[in-house]
């Protein structure tokens, strides 16, 4: 079994974390874990004055830093994992990530937005929901 935690470096990511610790035991071994963080793309005038090289290092380190504590919690409780990087929009390279990957689950912090901020500013946990195909479970 395949499944598929997003890190944004958040608390409530890390809860994720804390839930699908709590719920291992659960899932039919092995359990392959997938570790995700989608970094926002830098406007594209930077790359007049940045080179690619160091806004793909940049992008990595970044995304690194935010996956730590979670990596950290997984090492202490001695699960083995894969951590990814990417850029661009987060619900929708978690989808894709998924599909491509025959991901069979979901594990994924939700912030408690009113709905007229979700209404306004769009919901990555509420997009995967509606789109992954698999099963998501949204942790508070």
């Amino acid at each position: 079994m395949k499944l598929l935690v997003p890190i944004d470096g958040s608390d409530t990511s890390l809860r994720a974390i804390d839930t699908l610790l709590a719920k291992l035991d659960a899932y039919r071994p092995p359990v392959e874990v997938h570790l995700v963080n989608v970094q926002h793309a830098l406007r594209k005038d930077v790359g007049q004055f940045v080179d690619h090289d160091e806004i793909r290092s940049y992008h990595q380190e970044e995304g690194m830093k935010a996956l730590a504590p979670a990596r950290a919690k997984l090492d202490a409780a001695g699960v083995t994992y894969t951590s990814h990087v990417f850029v661009g929009e987060a619900a929708e390279v978690i989808v894709q990530f998924a599909r491509e990957q025959g991901v069979g689950g979901i594990i994924m912090g939700s912030h408690n937005r009113s709905e007229l901020a979700q209404l306004l500013l769009g919901s990555v946990a509420r997009e995967v929901l509606r789109s992954a195909g698999v099963p998501v479970t949204l942790v508070n």
